[in-house]
């Protein structure tokens, strides 16, 4: 699954598969990680929970085994590691502090927020202007047609999310690249800027659209709008059935 943008591409699934393959290193610790950049995760990516944004409770912490960024309840124990052995014992996460010593440590998670993206079940991903506040969201519309939000591109806790078969209006401006969703009691209204950043299951179908477009922009702002419209009626697009029929898994590249 690649992230598409005008000027260049990022791949968030192998970004995340690298996380994993380092805390499931049988040797964890032997090398240091790449740090998940903070912009990248608005929550901790141990216990979902959100940062503070205050600046006396604003502060995380990388992982020095694994890279993740979490806060200061998930990072509590130090351990020594292979590659930084010279130094002082070194911050962990708990995920990597229960794989060195065995010792799980007791939390009450039921409390945390639960996981709601599902990769594997997203037909488009990618990131919009919240056009109230300013801020940049990451929305992911899944199988159950649903608008998933979430505060940054890597995290797995969503802030809220709208049921698409719910609204009693969904409108778009092409112009402005602005989509207003409307609800029985609360409004949402995104743009999407020129940087755009957009992922979803490789098709040859939109590979072809593509090379007889004259903007990519503008084609990823209607495919957000006619992919919202048939999420409305609860219908999957034609090209995403057809990849999920299909044994291929490459992946598209932009340019």
């Amino acid at each position: 699954m690649l992230i598409k943008i005008c000027s260049c591409n990022i791949n968030v699934k192998g970004l995340r598969q690298s996380i994993q393959q380092q805390l499931e290193e049988s040797q964890p610790g032997t090398r240091a990680p790449i740090w998940v950049n903070d912009v990248d995760v608005s929550r901790c990516q141990n216990c979902n929970n959100r940062f503070r944004t205050t600046i006396i409770l604003s502060r995380r912490h990388h992982c020095r085994c694994c890279g993740r960024c979490v806060c200061g309840s998930c990072s509590t124990k130090k351990l020594t590691l292979e590659y930084c052995k010279t130094e002082a014992d070194v911050r962990v996460c708990d995920t990597c502090y229960t794989r060195f010593t065995g010792h799980v440590l007791t939390k009450n998670s039921s409390i945390w927020p639960k996981a709601t993206r599902d990769v594997d079940r997203t037909i488009l991903f990618g990131d919009f202007r919240s056009v109230s506040s300013g801020t940049i969201v990451w929305i992911a519309l899944q199988e159950d047609f649903q608008l998933h939000v979430f505060g940054a591109k890597l995290d797995e806790a969503e802030d809220y999310c709208i049921i698409l078969s719910d609204l009693r209006d969904l409108q778009f401006e092409a112009d402005t690249r602005k989509f207003e969703l409307k609800e029985i009691t609360k409004n949402h209204s995104f743009a999407i800027d020129s940087n755009h950043q957009i992922t979803y299951p490789k098709s040859d179908f939109i590979d072809e659209q593509l090379k007889t477009v004259d903007s990519q922009l503008t084609f990823y702002a209607n495919l957000w709008y006619e992919t919202m419209q048939l999420a409305r009626s609860t219908t999957l697009p034609d090209w995403y059935i057809r990849k999920r029929d299909s044994t291929d898994s490459g992946v598209s590249n932009v340019g």
